[in-house]
Protein backbone atom coordinates (compact mmCIF):
# COMPACT_ATOMS: atom_id res chain seq x y z
CA UNK A 1 0.00 0.00 0.00
CA UNK A 2 0.79 3.62 -0.66
CA UNK A 3 1.59 5.46 2.98
CA UNK A 4 -0.07 8.97 2.35
CA UNK A 5 0.54 11.47 4.41
CA UNK A 6 -2.60 13.68 3.87
CA UNK A 7 -1.78 17.71 4.35
CA UNK A 8 -4.27 20.82 3.09
CA UNK A 9 -4.07 19.85 -0.25
CA UNK A 10 -5.80 16.62 -0.13
CA UNK A 11 -8.69 18.44 1.88
CA UNK A 12 -10.80 18.02 -1.45
CA UNK A 13 -10.38 14.49 -1.25
CA UNK A 14 -12.42 14.65 2.05
CA UNK A 15 -16.36 14.90 0.37
CA UNK A 16 -18.76 16.92 2.58
CA UNK A 17 -22.24 14.73 2.54
CA UNK A 18 -24.44 17.27 3.77
CA UNK A 19 -25.04 19.02 0.69
CA UNK A 20 -25.92 15.61 -1.28
CA UNK A 21 -29.53 15.36 -0.64
CA UNK A 22 -31.16 11.99 0.04
CA UNK A 23 -33.84 12.90 -2.35
CA UNK A 24 -31.39 12.33 -5.22
CA UNK A 25 -29.89 9.05 -5.07
CA UNK A 26 -27.11 9.41 -7.42
CA UNK A 27 -24.81 12.34 -7.22
CA UNK A 28 -21.92 13.39 -9.58
CA UNK A 29 -19.07 15.12 -8.59
CA UNK A 30 -16.36 16.85 -10.88
CA UNK A 31 -12.86 17.94 -8.76
CA UNK A 32 -9.80 19.09 -9.38
CA UNK A 33 -7.11 17.39 -7.13
CA UNK A 34 -3.94 19.83 -6.95
CA UNK A 35 -0.63 18.82 -8.42
CA UNK A 36 0.91 18.91 -5.23
CA UNK A 37 -1.37 16.56 -3.39
CA UNK A 38 -0.76 13.80 -6.81
CA UNK A 39 2.89 14.40 -6.30
CA UNK A 40 2.48 13.01 -2.96
CA UNK A 41 0.53 9.94 -4.06
CA UNK A 42 3.76 9.58 -6.39
CA UNK A 43 6.47 10.06 -3.91
CA UNK A 44 7.00 5.82 -3.35
CA UNK A 45 7.92 6.12 -7.74
CA UNK A 46 9.78 7.89 -9.78
CA UNK A 47 7.20 9.96 -11.81
CA UNK A 48 6.59 13.33 -11.47
CA UNK A 49 2.94 14.83 -11.73
CA UNK A 50 2.51 17.42 -14.41
CA UNK A 51 -0.58 18.99 -13.45
CA UNK A 52 -3.44 19.00 -11.22
CA UNK A 53 -5.82 15.30 -11.26
CA UNK A 54 -9.42 15.62 -12.32
CA UNK A 55 -11.24 13.12 -10.33
CA UNK A 56 -14.77 12.35 -11.17
CA UNK A 57 -17.02 10.76 -8.72
CA UNK A 58 -20.76 8.66 -8.57
CA UNK A 59 -21.93 8.66 -5.18
CA UNK A 60 -24.87 6.91 -4.56
CA UNK A 61 -27.13 5.97 -1.99
CA UNK A 62 -28.06 2.29 -1.27
CA UNK A 63 -29.59 2.77 2.24
CA UNK A 64 -29.22 4.86 5.47
CA UNK A 65 -25.41 4.49 6.23
CA UNK A 66 -24.07 2.60 2.86
CA UNK A 67 -22.65 4.53 -0.45
CA UNK A 68 -21.14 3.45 -3.20
CA UNK A 69 -18.61 5.08 -4.93
CA UNK A 70 -17.23 4.80 -8.33
CA UNK A 71 -15.19 7.43 -10.50
CA UNK A 72 -11.35 7.60 -11.29
CA UNK A 73 -8.65 9.75 -10.67
CA UNK A 74 -6.91 10.94 -14.04
CA UNK A 75 -3.47 12.84 -13.95
CA UNK A 76 -0.60 13.07 -16.68
CA UNK A 77 2.56 12.20 -15.23
CA UNK A 78 6.06 12.60 -16.11
CA UNK A 79 8.47 9.13 -15.50
CA UNK A 80 12.01 7.66 -17.33
CA UNK A 81 11.51 5.86 -20.42
CA UNK A 82 12.51 2.28 -19.62
CA UNK A 83 14.96 2.75 -21.88
CA UNK A 84 17.21 5.31 -22.71
CA UNK A 85 15.41 6.74 -18.94
CA UNK A 86 14.94 10.30 -20.32
CA UNK A 87 11.29 11.68 -19.23
CA UNK A 88 8.58 10.39 -21.05
CA UNK A 89 4.99 10.90 -20.80
CA UNK A 90 2.31 8.93 -19.19
CA UNK A 91 -1.65 9.15 -18.68
CA UNK A 92 -2.44 7.91 -15.24
CA UNK A 93 -5.76 6.77 -14.64
CA UNK A 94 -6.86 5.32 -10.95
CA UNK A 95 -10.05 3.28 -10.71
CA UNK A 96 -12.07 3.77 -7.84
CA UNK A 97 -14.86 1.16 -6.04
CA UNK A 98 -15.81 1.24 -2.95
CA UNK A 99 -18.66 0.73 -0.39
CA UNK A 100 -18.41 3.08 2.40
CA UNK A 101 -20.28 2.59 5.47
CA UNK A 102 -21.41 4.56 8.54
CA UNK A 103 -19.36 3.62 11.49
CA UNK A 104 -18.92 -0.15 10.57
CA UNK A 105 -15.54 -2.46 10.48
CA UNK A 106 -13.94 -1.76 6.85
CA UNK A 107 -12.63 -5.37 5.49
CA UNK A 108 -11.66 -6.14 2.08
CA UNK A 109 -13.12 -9.16 0.70
CA UNK A 110 -10.22 -11.42 2.05
CA UNK A 111 -10.73 -10.05 5.28
CA UNK A 112 -12.97 -11.32 8.19
CA UNK A 113 -12.31 -15.32 7.18
CA UNK A 114 -11.68 -18.03 9.50
CA UNK A 115 -9.28 -20.68 8.95
CA UNK A 116 -11.98 -23.50 8.86
CA UNK A 117 -13.74 -20.78 6.01
CA UNK A 118 -9.80 -21.34 4.00
CA UNK A 119 -9.95 -24.65 4.91
CA UNK A 120 -13.41 -25.34 3.31
CA UNK A 121 -12.17 -23.19 -0.43
CA UNK A 122 -14.72 -20.31 0.53
CA UNK A 123 -15.06 -18.29 -2.94
CA UNK A 124 -14.06 -14.82 -3.00
CA UNK A 125 -16.02 -12.31 -5.10
CA UNK A 126 -12.58 -10.52 -6.31
CA UNK A 127 -15.36 -8.46 -8.47
CA UNK A 128 -17.32 -7.02 -5.07
CA UNK A 129 -16.24 -3.68 -4.26
CA UNK A 130 -13.84 -2.55 -1.08
CA UNK A 131 -15.09 -1.46 2.05
CA UNK A 132 -14.28 1.66 3.83
CA UNK A 133 -16.05 3.74 6.95
CA UNK A 134 -17.24 7.38 7.55
CA UNK A 135 -18.52 9.20 10.22
CA UNK A 136 -21.12 11.89 10.44
CA UNK A 137 -21.40 13.51 7.06
CA UNK A 138 -17.75 13.32 6.05
CA UNK A 139 -16.12 10.60 3.21
CA UNK A 140 -12.39 10.75 3.78
CA UNK A 141 -11.05 9.50 0.26
CA UNK A 142 -7.80 10.55 0.96
CA UNK A 143 -6.00 7.14 1.52
CA UNK A 144 -8.24 5.20 -0.63
CA UNK A 145 -7.31 7.91 -3.83
CA UNK A 146 -3.27 7.20 -2.63
CA UNK A 147 -3.49 3.54 -2.65
CA UNK A 148 -5.36 3.56 -6.42
CA UNK A 149 -3.27 6.14 -8.08
CA UNK A 150 0.32 3.98 -6.52
CA UNK A 151 -1.64 0.80 -8.09
CA UNK A 152 -1.82 2.45 -11.14
CA UNK A 153 1.77 3.58 -12.10
CA UNK A 154 2.93 2.74 -15.35
CA UNK A 155 5.09 0.17 -15.17
CA UNK A 156 7.19 0.30 -19.02
CA UNK A 157 6.45 3.75 -20.58
CA UNK A 158 8.77 4.46 -24.10
CA UNK A 159 9.86 8.11 -24.85
CA UNK A 160 8.53 10.18 -27.54
CA UNK A 161 10.58 7.80 -30.04
CA UNK A 162 8.80 5.08 -29.09
CA UNK A 163 10.23 1.50 -30.29
CA UNK A 164 12.48 3.63 -32.27
CA UNK A 165 14.21 4.41 -29.17
CA UNK A 166 18.05 2.60 -28.69
CA UNK A 167 18.27 2.98 -25.15
CA UNK A 168 22.08 3.34 -23.34
CA UNK A 169 25.17 2.16 -24.05
CA UNK A 170 25.49 -0.72 -22.04
CA UNK A 171 29.14 -0.06 -22.21
CA UNK A 172 29.45 3.53 -21.25
CA UNK A 173 25.70 4.45 -19.91
CA UNK A 174 26.02 7.17 -22.87
CA UNK A 175 22.23 7.67 -24.79
CA UNK A 176 22.71 5.92 -28.15
CA UNK A 177 19.60 8.42 -29.53
CA UNK A 178 21.94 11.18 -29.09
CA UNK A 179 24.32 9.14 -31.19
CA UNK A 180 24.36 9.33 -35.13
CA UNK A 181 26.28 6.11 -35.75
CA UNK A 182 24.52 2.38 -34.98
CA UNK A 183 26.92 2.18 -31.77
CA UNK A 184 28.65 4.42 -29.43
CA UNK A 185 31.75 6.21 -31.00
CA UNK A 186 32.86 7.55 -27.45
CA UNK A 187 33.50 4.37 -26.45
CA UNK A 188 33.60 1.46 -29.19
CA UNK A 189 30.45 -0.34 -27.54
CA UNK A 190 27.84 -1.23 -29.44
CA UNK A 191 25.26 -0.87 -27.03
CA UNK A 192 25.30 -4.22 -25.63
CA UNK A 193 27.46 -5.63 -22.70
CA UNK A 194 30.42 -6.73 -23.20
CA UNK A 195 31.83 -10.26 -22.19
CA UNK A 196 35.54 -11.74 -21.25
CA UNK A 197 37.38 -11.96 -18.33
CA UNK A 198 37.91 -7.82 -18.35
CA UNK A 199 34.19 -7.32 -17.57
CA UNK A 200 34.13 -10.37 -14.96
CA UNK A 201 36.48 -8.74 -12.88
CA UNK A 202 35.26 -5.25 -13.06
CA UNK A 203 33.02 -4.33 -10.50
CA UNK A 204 29.35 -3.39 -11.58
CA UNK A 205 28.88 0.67 -11.51
CA UNK A 206 25.64 1.70 -10.36
CA UNK A 207 24.12 3.00 -13.91
CA UNK A 208 25.56 -0.85 -15.03
CA UNK A 209 23.12 -1.79 -12.38
CA UNK A 210 20.48 0.32 -13.56
CA UNK A 211 20.78 -0.75 -16.97
CA UNK A 212 20.70 -4.24 -16.01
CA UNK A 213 17.24 -3.98 -14.36
CA UNK A 214 15.60 -1.95 -17.20
CA UNK A 215 16.90 -4.87 -19.77
CA UNK A 216 15.66 -7.70 -17.37
CA UNK A 217 12.17 -6.09 -17.01
CA UNK A 218 11.87 -5.85 -20.72
CA UNK A 219 12.97 -9.83 -20.95
CA UNK A 220 16.13 -8.73 -23.00
CA UNK A 221 18.02 -10.52 -20.30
Amino acid sequence: MNRHSPSADDDVLVIDLNPLTRTVLSHTLSLEVPQASVQRMLDATDARAKGPGALSLNIQFIGDTTLLVRGDLRAELEVPCARCLEPASAQCTAEICVQAVQGAVAASPSKGRSKDDDEEDVEVDLDAPDTLTYSGHTLDLRELVAEQVGMAYPMRILCSLGEECRGLCYTCGRNLNDLQASGCAACGGEGSAKTGPETAKAPESPWQAALKAIREREGDA
